[in-house]
């Protein structure tokens, strides 16, 4: 499980055990992806897109990689 946040709105919630997450949006947004060992991933979204995010490891040499994917619905 991984946290998602959207700073500016006050919004933060976790993936499920399938990596998977939506986020209740009414306007584009700054999203922030963050997971142990891994890269934090920020992208800016917008209400309705549908994104699938790929962490990448922090270690050099470890090219482990899981993605998940995300909704994000207009309020």
């Amino acid at each position: 499980m991984h946290l998602c946040k959207l700073q500016k709105l006050a919004l933060q919630t976790q993936s499920d055990e399938n990596g998977s997450f939506v986020l209740d949006i009414f306007s584009p947004a700054l999203l922030t992806v963050s997971a142990d060992s891994y890269q934090t991933y920020v992208a800016e979204v917008s209400p309705g897109e549908v994104i699938t995010i790929t962490l990448v490891s922090e270690e050099i040499d470890d090219l482990d990689q899981f993605s998940e994917s995300m909704s994000l619905i207009p309020e």
